[in-house]
């Protein structure tokens, strides 16, 4: 797959601009700088290139310093901003069916990967894979990816809900309390990407 065939929803880079902001930086400036229009004309709609937007991710890991960036910007997300699949994770009647809604329609949030659900004897593993080697994509980026279903799962089931166990893509960082924290639950790093939820 081309990189320039790999696009992203529009209401990703906006959650990002509403993060970058959370931190008193200048969004404007720094889409631009990785060659974004300005995100107040990109629509939640709109597709963007995913190249630019791993530029994004590392400018702002690297502006702002904080190796947990990925799951602030998790914290700021809502269904809304996925568009239709937002609406209908919402219309889900159970969060079985909503994750379910996720692997079907993910294509429509980005074309840089794919959600797997696999149901175990106890639990349900949800496995965010990307056709990329290892360091490619930006380390937030993949932080967030994750963080973003948990956000959603939360959104609907309450704050409570919490995963049994998180595996995440990247390098332990220096600081692992935030990924903990945000997660409740064991955080493995330089993993496989997934979260696996206990069965109701």
């Amino acid at each position: 797959m081309s990189g320039q065939n790999v696009t992203t929803l529009g209401g990703i880079a906006q959650i990002m601009r509403q993060t970058l902001q959370s931190y008193g930086l200048n969004a404007e400036e720094m889409f631009t700088q990785v060659g974004l229009d300005a995100p107040d004309k990109i629509s939640s709609e709109d597709r963007i290139q995913a190249v630019a937007m791993q530029k994004l991710w590392r400018l702002a890991e690297d502006s702002t310093g904080d190796q947990s960036f990925g799951i602030k910007y998790a914290s700021n997300a809502n269904p809304m901003v996925l568009h239709g699949l937002g609406f209908s994770w919402l219309a889900s009647d159970t969060l079985l069916n909503a994750f379910k809604r996720l692997v079907r329609y993910y294509r429509l949030i980005s074309t840089a990967g794919e959600i797997i659900l696999e149901e175990q004897q106890q639990s349900y593993m949800l496995w965010f894979k990307i056709p990329a080697p290892k360091g490619v994509a930006a380390p937030a980026s993949l932080d967030a990816a994750l963080a973003l279903f948990i956000q959603l799962c939360r959104f609907t089931k309450g704050n409570n809900f919490t995963p049994s166990v998180v595996d995440l893509h990247r390098v332990e960082p220096q600081d692992p309390t935030p990924f903990r924290e945000f997660f409740g639950c064991p955080v493995n790093f330089d993993s496989d990407g997934r979260f696996i939820r206990p069965k109701d």
